[in-house]
C-alpha cells in the first residue's frame, strides 16, 4: 500500500479503538503499535546493541508519522500515556541520533511527541523533565527550529502545572541563551527566519501560559534585544511572531511582570519605539502596520508618559521634508491620548497609517526617514 494510504487506515482504526471501552481498546492498541514499535527498535536499538549506524531518513519519517497518527487520534488518554511511556526510550534515542544530522526526521519525531503529550495531558508529567532536557541538549549542539517549537509545545501543555515550572524555566533560559547568540543582527534573522519565528513563538506561548518563565530579569532583556535586532526582518511569520510577542508581553499585568517591565523597559524603550516606528514608516510592508500599531498601543498603555516621551523623541528625528511639524503634531496628539488612557487603538492605527503614507511617498523620503530613525542617539 502507498504510505499515505497506510496512514489513513491507521487513522480509521484509531477511531474504532476510540469507540471501544478501555478494556477492549487496550489489546487492539497494543496490536496496532507492535509493528511500529518493532521497526523503531530495529532502527534505534539501545547503545549496547548492534544496529544500523544511519537509519534511512525516509523510513524514520514513515514510522514516526504512523506513531504520531496513533498518538493523535486514539481518544483514550490513559492508554496513550501508558504506551508512550513504554516507547519513550526508543523515541528519545531516535531524536538524539537524528537531531544532529537530519532536521526533517527530527521535526517528525518532535511532532509525534507533541501529539502524545497533547492527548495524554497531565498523565505524562513524569516525561516533561527528560523531554525538556533532551530538547535543550540537542539545541545546544544544533539550533534546529523544530526543537524550539517542541519546547513551546511543552509549555503549551504543561505551563500551568506548578510541578513542571522549574523544568520549563531552565529549558527556556538555555534555549533563549543559545538563540540570542545566533540572532545578533538583522542578517542573522534573514539567514534563519524559521529559528527567529519559533523562538518568538516560544516566548509568546510562555507569556500566555507561565509569564514569569520569560518575563524575568534573566531572560527578558535578551529577548527584547533580539527583537530590536531583527524587528525589520522581511520574513512574514518571523516578523509577526516578534510583534505579537512584544504586544502580549507589554499587556502583561500580573504583579511580577509589571515589576520586571519597570526595570527592563526604560533602558530599551526609546530604541524599541524607534524600531517600531521604523517598521511602520517604511522598512516593513504596509500589511504589518496593524501589528505594529498593536505593539505601540501596548507600549503606551504599559509605560504611559514615559512611552509618550520615547515616541516624541523618535518623531523629532523625522525630517521635515517627510512630515511637517503639523503632521507630526497631529500624530503626537493621538499618541499622548493613548498614553493617558484616553485614546483608542483604532485612532492610533489611522494616525500611524497617515504618517506612514507621508514617509513612504518616495524612495528618497522613505530612506531619509529610515536613516534618521536608525542613527545612533
Amino acid at each position: 500500500m502507498d504510505p499515505d494510504d497506510v496512514l489513513q487506515v491507521i487513522e480509521g482504526l484509531c477511531y474504532v479503538v476510540s469507540a471501544l471501552p478501555t478494556e477492549q481498546a487496550d489489546p487492539v492498541l497494543t496490536a496496532m503499535l507492535q509493528p511500529i514499535a518493532a521497526a523503531l527498535m530495529h532502527a534505534f536499538p539501545p547503545a549496547e546493541s548492534a544496529g544500523p549506524a544511519a537509519p534511512d531518513s525516509g523510513l524514520i519519517v514513515l514510522h514516526f508519522d504512523r506513531l504520531a497518527t496513533v498518538m493523535r487520534h486514539v481518544a483514550h488518554p490513559e492508554l496513550v500515556a501508558g504506551v508512550f511511556r513504554e516507547l519513550w526510550p526508543v523515541v528519545a534515542r531516535g531524536l538524539e541520533r537524528c537531531g544532529d544530522r537530519d532536521e526533517r526526521a527530527a521535526e517528525h519525531i518532535c511532532r509525534c511527541i507533541k501529539y502524545a503529550f497533547r492527548t495524554s495531558r497531565y498523565r505524562l508529567t513524569d516525561l516533561v523533565a527528560p523531554a525538556a532536557a533532551l530538547y535543550t541538549q540537542m539545541f545546544a549542539r544544533r539550533q534546529h527550529a523544530s526543537l524550539l517549537f517542541a519546547v513551546s509545545e511543552l509549555v503549551r501543555s504543561f505551563g500551568r502545572d506548578e510541578s513542571c515550572f522549574e523544568t520549563l524555566r531552565v529549558s527556556l533560559e538555555e534555549v533563549m541563551s543559545w538563540t540570542s547568540k545566533i540572532l545578533r543582527e538583522l542578517s542573522n534573522f534573514d539567514a534563519a527566519p524559521d529559528v527567529a519565528d519559533d523562538a518568538f513563538l516560544l516566548a509568546k506561548v510562555c507569556v500566555s501560559h507561565c509569564p514569569s518563565v520569560v518575563i524575568n530579569i534573566r531572560v527578558l532583556p535578551a529577548v527584547i534585544d533580539m527583537a530590536l535586532a531583527g524587528l525589520h526582518v522581511q520574513h512574514r511569520e518571523a516578523c509577526c511572531s516578534m510583534l505579537i510577542f512584544l504586544r502580549n508581553m507589554l499587556q502583561a499585568r500580573d504583579e511580577g511582570s509589571v515589576g520586571v517591565l519597570r526595570q527592563v523597559l526604560p533602558p530599551r524603550g526609546e530604541a524599541l519605539v524607534r524600531a517600531l516606528l521604523g517598521g511602520a514608516l517604511g522598512s516593513l510592508p504596509t500589511a504589518r502596520l496593524e501589528d505594529v500599531t498593536d505593539a505601540l498601543a501596548a507600549m503606551l498603555a504599559c509605560a504611559g508618559s514615559a512611552a509618550v516621551a520615547w515616541v516624541a523623541a523618535a518623531v523629532r528625528r523625522i525630517p521635515e521634508h517627510a512630515a511637517s511639524a503639523a503632521d507630526t503634531a497631529a500624530f503626537m496628539a493621538v499618541v499622548t491620548a493613548c498614553g493617558e488612557g484616553a485614546g483608542h487603538v483604532r485612532a492610533l492605527g489611522r494616525s500611524l497609517d497617515e504618517l506612514s503614507e507621508l514617509c513612504r511617498r518616495s524612495r528618497r523620503t522613505r530612506d531619509s526617514v529610515q536613516a534618521a530613525l536608525a542613527a545612533a542617539p
